[in-house]
């Protein structure tokens, strides 16, 4: 098994099954917060998903959904300033989950704030109309609200090409126990890897851990929505440090004993049975061919 064989398989291994549990339960938690608000603010705003199923990054060891409810900018049914839309959301959300407020987010618990169900909650509101850039209020910040476009964050990861790469650096961040927020190693990710998307997953991710080890001093992060947000609060001093600490260590780690040091053994056998599987069902779902005689001469 070559290097990129390796870590296809990780990703394959870190592939959570549409018809799998995790994902049946994101989806029942998005009918149930779909349920509550539109039985108090009705059935606009729309409930749209974001977050890293959207994007096509999920791995299995760190994955959400975010629900981004943005009301249209003539609407207060939700409240007349975002920091009131943000509250009364989150009071609904309290009669059914435990929250807990995580930036711009409302995280959802199970009632005794034990399980983690992996679904954030974005209020908001449109800045014109009920589409295009939006506000949102930063709970845990002292800023009054943030600007944002979620379909230009969306478009802007699945779109970058580097789509397998983020989802490993992802894998590495939660074993790492790297507390840097996803959203920042995304577009870190991004910015170090452009115009080298036809590199083998080795030479990315490798190509981005040098970065950070010889250069972490002067990468900046630009909100891709909206180049007045100051992000740099998600890459203070300390984070770069443990940033290139951590990259130093892993490619160390790499030269010394290989990529299985860095994401561990995979499970050979039940990879290849997903991708056996994936492959049965494009066969099934797909239409008959047509008879090579049912085409004209």
């Amino acid at each position: 098994m070559t290097d990129q064989e390796y870590l296809q398989a990780v990703l394959d291994e870190q592939t959570l099954a549409e018809d799998g549990q995790e994902i049946k339960d994101l989806d029942q938690h998005r009918k149930e917060v779909k349920s509550l608000l539109t039985a108090k603010f009705g059935p606009r705003p729309a409930l749209r998903e974001g977050g890293s199923k959207a994007k096509g990054t999920m791995v299995r060891e760190a994955y959400d959904l975010d629900l981004a409810y943005y009301f249209a900018h003539q609407d207060t049914s939700g409240g007349e300033t975002i920091e009131e839309i943000y509250e009364n959301v989150e009071r609904v959300l309290q009669g059914q989950y435990h929250v807990q407020r995580k930036g711009v987010a409302v995280r959802l618990f199970d009632p005794e704030g034990d399980i983690d169900f992996h679904v954030d909650v974005i209020p908001g509101r449109f800045i014109n109309g009920d589409d295009g850039d939006a506000f949102l209020y930063p709970a845990t910040s002292d800023k009054e609200r943030l600007q944002t476009n979620l379909e230009t964050h969306l478009d802007h990861v699945r779109e970058s090409g580097v789509v397998d790469a983020i989802r490993l650096q992802k894998l590495w961040k939660a074993r790492r126990g790297i507390g840097l927020k996803t959203f920042a190693l995304e577009l870190l990710v991004i910015d170090s890897l452009e115009g080298k998307q036809n590199l083998s997953l080795p030479k990315q991710l490798t190509h981005v851990w040098t970065g950070f080890r010889d250069n972490i001093e002067n990468l900046t992060i630009e909100d891709p929505a909206n180049s007045n947000n100051d992000l740099s609060e998600m890459i203070n001093y300390q984070m770069r440090g443990v940033l290139r600490e951590q990259s130093r260590a892993t490619l160390q780690l790499i030269d010394a004993n290989g990529w299985e040091a860095v994401f561990g053994q995979v499970d050979r056998a039940s990879v290849k049975a997903a991708k056996v599987e994936a492959l049965r069902r494009i066969v099934t779902t797909s239409p008959s061919p047509a008879k090579p005689w049912s085409f004209g001469s």
